[in-house]
């Protein structure tokens, strides 16, 4: 089963060329994804009432040509692709207005017990969600990120109550907003943003300094960012493959 929402660029979503702000993707999907959830009576506050909750442990996007203009309306399309024990994938496609993927991606769902903190066995709710036999980039798999390269970059950064979710910690998608800002200016903003692969490790919660490093293997297209936090544990890890204009 492929479910469809639609969408409009509105004007805080763009950047400086009036387009949708990739990132922004990540973002729409998990909405996506969660109106899903909710019409099957399994929204976040649907699990709660058991201390349950939804997590994202890793996500993938990968970004064709533009993204979409300001107020132009464009399309995600989400559907389960595997369900096992513990883990869900959920898979998508972003089409701008004249029917042209503009981005695809992938992403694994987990539920967690609110009160251990634990990734549970949760069969009894993935089971619901249908399943679609269909890959949105049939040749990526999520497999272990090994950050390497010289280190471009270091950049401490505070959460703040707008970076906050419904979970009470910083948002997945504030994660990579802000490890993307700590990339050196004159790579993010000259050239084009390919992919990003994502890996979410552990919870930040308000108030927390998050520590971003960010490292590159000579000139390669490559570039890794790691959060740590304020005992230098690793919450997240990500590789971004970008498309290089200019050096």
């Amino acid at each position: 089963m492929i479910r469809t929402e639609q969408y409009t660029v509105h004007g805080s979503e763009i950047d400086h060329t009036y387009h949708l702000k990739p990132y922004l993707v990540a973002s729409l999907v998990q909405d996506a994804f969660a109106r899903y959830c909710a019409d099957l009576g399994y929204a976040a506050y649907d699990l709660q009432h058991n201390d349950r909750t939804w997590i994202l442990s890793d996500m993938h996007v990968e970004f064709d040509g533009l993204t979409p203009f300001w107020r132009e309306p464009y399309t995600v399309k989400t559907w389960v692709r595997k369900n096992q024990k513990v883990r869900m994938y959920v898979d998508f496609e972003a089409i701008n207005s004249m029917g042209k993927v503009f981005s695809r991606g992938s992403s694994c769902w987990l539920v967690l017990d609110e009160n251990t903190r634990e990734v549970i066995d949760a069969a009894e709710v993935l089971n619901n969600f249908p399943v679609t036999d269909l890959l949105s980039v049939p040749d990526f798999r999520f497999i272990l990120l090994q950050p390497e390269g010289e280190l471009l970059n270091t950049e401490e950064q505070e959460v703040r109550t707008y970076d906050i979710d419904f979970n009470g910690h910083l948002n997945s998608v504030r994660y990579v907003a802000g490890g993307l800002e700590a990339i050196p200016r004159d790579i993010r903003l000259i050239n084009k943003l390919k992919s990003v692969t994502v890996r979410y490790i552990k919870e930040v919660y308000l108030g927390d300094v998050v520590k971003c490093e960010v490292r590159r293997v000579d000139n390669s297209s490559t570039i890794w960012v790691q959060l740590f936090n304020g005992m230098d544990e690793e919450v997240c890890r990500f590789k971004t493959e970008w498309d290089l204009f200019h050096e």
